[in-house]
């Protein structure tokens, strides 16, 4: 059993007082329409408010990864900027002194790499006159190698020419020493730099 379903006009303009009759099944299709139209709009929304507030997490990400990296360089540029005297106090003080110390095992070194292929000729070993105490020693732990010192005062303390035959090698520790030092001076300077530009 069906019955018509009058529905009540509510348009305030002048006309005829009409109503309007719809069918069970118009009825059903405008239902469906509006539940359609109405779920739509809802998901819609719910998809707008996911984006933004993902959106909204992820710009508080990016700012707080942002935060974190700045006061990281912060805190090394201090760290580096605290521990710059004291690594130019060792590279003063204890390089020079290693480099003293060391002179000897590499001149050592160095004389042992020429005479592997060279036996029977004498090595003669250059430079000032603390190295003589060196050569001398050296030639006292090995005496089958024929070891000749010749002072040249132009050569530093940390300075040798090490010459067999035509092969010559030279030893430098204050340039590596200066090397050092530059390096640090640079990356000082750079991370001054930075701190003053942000």
């Amino acid at each position: 059993m069906s019955h018509a379903l009058k529905l009540e006009v509510f348009d305030t303009g002048p006309g005829p007082d009409t109503q309007t009759v719809l069918a069970p099944e118009e009825l059903d299709a405008l239902r469906k329409a509006a539940y359609e139209e109405g779920y739509s709009a809802g998901w819609d929304d719910a998809v707008a408010d996911t984006q933004d507030a993902t959106a909204l997490r992820q710009t508080a990400a990016e700012e707080a990864l942002q935060a974190l990296s700045f006061t990281q360089n912060e805190a090394r540029d201090h760290v580096l900027t605290a521990l710059a005297p004291l690594l130019e106090a060792m590279v003063d003080t204890i390089l020079p002194e290693l480099s003293r110390a060391t002179l000897g095992a590499l001149v050592a070194e160095q004389v042992q790499a020429l005479t592997r292929d060279s036996l029977g000729a004498p090595v003669v070993v250059r430079g000032n006159a603390t190295l003589g105490e060196v050569v001398a020693r050296l030639s006292e732990s090995h005496p089958g190698l024929e070891l000749v010192f010749r002072e040249e005062p132009s050569l530093a303390d940390g300075q040798a020419r090490i010459q067999l035959d035509a092969a010559e090698c030279r030893i430098d520790t204050d340039a590596a020493i200066v090397a050092v030092r530059a390096a640090l001076e640079t990356f000082h300077s750079t991370v001054t730099e930075r701190k003053a530009h942000g």
